[in-house]
């Protein structure tokens, strides 16, 4: 009997364990699902990724001006001053009654892009939370910030367009390293705003450097980056999510800015994640006539 007692004691001390174990998986999970919950609520349903408009360089083709005042220091011309209030009036209704949150590259030509932008948010009522500028968000450096001469860039066909590196100056994957650390603290930037106040963003960067924070954010890989070409003075990508649970996906008029849309694969560009790189790799090259590599 004595026997027979003690093995109901382990058997009711087993189920009581066993119970306290699913109660705390359960507990766990709920606490799990919650976090992911919220972290997904702290992400803005919409990011305007805006290139500076026409600068003094972009006929430069003797490289005289980037050699006489530095890259950081190129201004933007009357061209890139209306490509910049016209980019204001866009975003403006593209954001509706949301308040917004802008990031800026240092350098003056995106800054002066940012100003003329605010001036035309602040008309049509639009609040701003905050306002940053992030050295991280500069345009990439080909041989330091006073480039003189053109950079010879005939070998990086034969490498990698994303992983090859100019003498004294950045390769693409450099750029990509130097994003991500602006990422983290966008994140915790956001993370810190009431979560049913989540409001729209705006990078007001370079043209590279916006390819680069859409790869980032999309995770696409280097193959499809390097399929992108760089967007127009004072153009746009815009990413939005329908919903909390839904992907990112870029516009179809942000395919357009990318070079994307005539391919028939593009869709799968604007989505979170990709499915097939390889068959992706081979249509494109197909639809664009280059050769399987």
């Amino acid at each position: 009997p004595a026997f027979w007692r003690g093995l109901e004691v382990l058997q009711f001390a087993a189920l009581a364990v066993g119970g306290a174990l699913v109660v705390s998986l359960h507990y766990q999970i709920a606490s799990l699902k919650s976090l992911v919950n919220k972290s997904r609520a702290n992400k803005p349903d919409l990011l305007i990724l805006l290139r500076h408009g026409e600068s003094e360089g972009s006929g430069d083709c003797e490289r005289q001006i980037y050699g006489d005042k530095g890259d950081p220091h190129i201004e933007i011309t009357e061209l890139g001053r209306r490509q910049a209030e016209e980019a204001g009036d866009f975003i403006a209704k593209l954001v509706g009654k949301r308040s917004v949150v802008t990031y800026v590259s240092p350098y003056t030509r995106a800054r002066q892009t940012y100003e003329l932008v605010r001036e035309r948010l602040r008309s049509a009522g639009v609040k701003e939370v905050w306002h940053l500028e992030d050295p991280r968000l500069r345009e990439r450096e080909f041989s330091g910030t006073f480039q003189r001469e053109k950079v010879d860039k005939s070998d990086a066909e034969n490498f990698s367009h994303f992983f090859w590196r100019p003498v004294s100056g950045e390769s693409c994957a450099d750029v990509y390293d130097r994003v991500s650390g602006f990422m983290d603290s966008f994140w915790r930037g956001l993370s810190r705003h009431p979560t049913a106040q989540v409001p729209a963003a705006i990078i007001v960067t370079h043209g590279l450097t916006m390819r680069i924070i859409a790869m980032r954010w999309l995770r696409w890989t280097p193959e499809t980056f390097m399929f992108t070409q760089n967007p127009a003075p004072g153009a746009m990508l815009v990413i939005q999510r329908k919903s909390l649970h839904s992907p990112y996906r870029l516009t179809e008029e942000s395919l357009d800015v990318l070079g994307l849309r005539e391919l028939q694969v593009a869709r799968s560009l604007s989505v979170y994640s990709l499915s097939d790189q390889t068959s992706y790799r081979r249509n494109v090259k197909k639809s664009r006539g280059l050769s399987e590599s």
